[in-house]
């Protein structure tokens, strides 16, 4: 506080000193960078020294629509690292669009003005899964060579219950007649 005095008149001036660090740099990641479509991947912005801190808000954007926003509230009056963080699931659209980071520090309640600075945007690359062809291959030819050997055992045993049938008769009487020996015949 200053006063100044002017003979009866005295003038008082307060001033209120606060300090900004308006953010400079605003870094985005995405994690993973290529990804299959419905798994999952985030969205981190991190802006590395700003103040105040309970003046900003990050938005996390997909093209110009908001995904995410965070406002900070309540920070020590200190220059600080701002981060905020998103998890989406992947869609086909995704691997059209930029994706930025906005990071408005508004001092106009304060008597400043508003900061922003965008991220450098980045591409999500999405892919859909394919299934391994090779693995189809061989899961058919294991399935013929099953199905053929099966068919093989299948057949073995009933030509050889047929033969059987035909050696010994329909009921094995009559080869069991021809293997006993002459003289226990009657």
């Amino acid at each position: 506080m200053s006063s100044f005095g002017f003979g009866t008149l005295t003038v008082a001036l307060f001033a209120l000193v606060c300090c900004s660090e308006p953010p400079r740099q605003v870094f985005l990641t995405l994690q993973p960078t290529w990804v299959a479509v419905g798994k999952s991947f985030t969205i981190e912005c991190r802006v590395p020294a700003v103040e105040p801190l309970d003046s900003l808000t990050l938005s996390l954007l997909r093209g110009s629509e908001t995904l995410h926003s965070q406002t900070f509230r309540k920070a020590a009056p200190a220059l600080q690292e701002a981060t905020a963080t998103f998890s989406s699931m992947a869609h086909r659209e995704d691997g059209h669009h930029n994706f930025s980071c906005l990071a408005v520090l508004d001092l106009m309640s304060r008597g400043g003005e508003v900061f922003c600075t965008h991220s450098a945007p980045k591409m999500l690359e999405i892919y859909e899964p394919v299934p391994d062809s090779q693995m189809v291959i061989i899961v058919t030819v294991v399935s013929v060579l099953l199905f053929l050997f099966v068919t093989s055992v299948l057949l073995c045993f009933i030509f050889s219950q047929h033969w059987r049938q035909r050696q010994m008769g329909t009921y094995g009487v009559r080869a069991a007649w021809r293997r006993l020996p002459q003289a226990f015949r009657p």
